[in-house]
């Protein structure tokens, strides 16, 4: 009778079952890329050595409605990886405006010179294929959403 306890025993250590974790690498490239923008924060796309595309979008936190907010850094991150693989067209107008005010105590006459400054930006593509890899708080204003794309495919 101890025999078999023994075997069971045996049988039951050596046997033991281990769970298989398919979010183990997603799990440490997400402490990995918060590491990075704790160490020194940034807003945009970045490649990772081994091809991966991590975007990263800061949005305030002035609203109790965090779908929304979500919804929106989502958007914020396609628009970034749109312009990082499709490129965008810039566009800029400077508007120089200049207004002379004469005095009436000394008949002197001052210049005053105004710059107005139009940038446009367009990019048109297709972007698909993001996945929200974490969101955290990075103080009490801000929440940052970091997307995580594919292998770049040429």
């Amino acid at each position: 009778m101890k025999y078999i306890f023994f075997v069971i025993f045996f049988l039951m250590g050596t046997f033991s079952m281990k769970s298989q974790d398919f979010n183990s690498e997603k799990g440490d490239l997400m402490l990995f890329v918060k590491r990075m923008y704790l160490n020194q924060p940034f807003e945009g796309v970045k490649v990772i050595d081994n091809g991966l595309i991590i975007i990263c979008v800061e949005m305030p936190l002035n609203s109790n409605n965090t779908r929304s907010i979500a919804q929106i850094a989502n958007i914020k991150a396609k628009d970034h990886l749109n312009k990082f693989l499709n490129g965008s067209f810039t566009s800029s107008d400077f508007i120089l405006t200049s207004q002379q005010n004469i005095s009436k105590v000394d008949s002197s006459r001052e210049t005053q010179t105004k710059i107005i400054e139009n940038i446009r930006e367009e990019a048109s593509g297709v972007v698909a294929g993001l996945e929200l890899l974490s969101n955290f708080d990075a103080n009490s204003t801000k929440k940052v959403f970091i997307f995580l794309r594919n292998k770049i495919v040429p």
